[in-house]
């Protein structure tokens, strides 16, 4: 995942933040995404920083209906690589 840094701060539904390595993300994310299948994915913002990193805000619906706010800020470093991941659950 080349896409990702060598370690990246993870936020999960109902658990703490941490920084992790890339390969413990790659299972985080798989975990999630089988446990919550997607319907739907829709971007709500993007842009970059004065720092020359990029994110993005989108609302992630799972096959059942549960509404999570996914969000992803990349650094470019060689390339833009994903540093931060934030998943939570909208509440309703």
């Amino acid at each position: 995942m080349p896409w990702l840094a060598s370690s990246v701060s993870l936020w999960m539904p109902g658990e703490e933040a941490r920084v992790i390595s890339r390969e413990q993300v790659r299972r985080q994310l798989q975990q999630f995404f089988s446990a919550h299948p997607p319907r739907a994915f829709r971007l709500l913002h993007k842009g970059t920083t004065s720092q020359n990193q990029q994110y993005f805000l989108g609302k992630y619906t799972d096959q059942k209906g549960a509404v999570f706010r996914i969000y992803c800020v990349a650094r470019p470093n060689g390339k833009m690589q994903i540093v931060e991941i934030r998943i939570t659950k909208e509440k309703g």
